[in-house]
């Protein structure tokens, strides 16, 4: 079923178009269609997904205006913003340099459903240069169930570059990480460009 709102759009067909071309490299053509798009248009159960796509075009400052009437109105006690919709906000806020800010919003997120709490922690911790607890939540966020390769492998080359950092690797570890950057670039080499 495809859903319809905001004056007659498919927000499922443009949120996979917009998707499309950010996994083709076509970022210019991804940013410029949510620029297109009226952040107040959008539906509420495709904020998250539309803020989702800003970041990753680094358009952080779009991203957090569709979410931010549900942040600002539960700092202000009138709605509970969703768990989703803060986790999400807090990243684009972590990714705009506003550690801080990121990691209490972070921190009021009690649902253990996201493991991107985990990760978007560790981002922030990488950020501020706290690497022991950024290997600290990696490895949390690598214990859960669920996670694509790509997921894993991403986090594992994280944490590498933490360990490396600060000279805490173990051997069983390095050899895992190697191991992993290792299949990376198989991958990589396998693609067809």
């Amino acid at each position: 079923m495809k859903s319809k709102g905001g004056k007659g759009k498919d927000w499922d067909s443009i949120v996979n178009q917009i998707d499309s071309h950010i996994k083709e490299g076509n970022i210019k053509v991804a940013s410029d269609i949510l620029k297109s798009l009226s952040p107040q248009d959008i539906k509420r159960d495709y904020k998250v997904l539309f803020a989702k796509l800003a970041q990753r075009c680094d358009m952080f400052s779009w991203g957090m205006k569709l979410l931010f009437p549900y942040i600002k109105q539960e700092l202000n006690g009138i709605q509970k913003a969703q768990d989703e919709e803060k986790l999400i906000y807090a990243s684009l806020l972590i990714r705009s340099g506003l550690f801080e800010e990121g990691l209490l919003l972070l921190h009021s997120i009690t649902s253990h459903l996201f493991p991107e709490k985990q990760l978007y922690t560790a981002h922030a911790h990488v950020l501020s240069w706290n690497l022991q607890e950024a290997i600290k939540c990696y490895l949390n966020y690598l214990k859960y169930n669920g996670l694509t390769d790509y997921q894993i492998l991403v986090s594992n080359l994280n944490l590498g570059s933490c360990y490396i950092d600060v000279f805490e690797f173990e051997e069983d570890f390095f050899h895992k990480y190697l191991s992993s950057f290792y299949i990376y670039l198989q991958s990589l080499l396998s693609l067809k460009i």
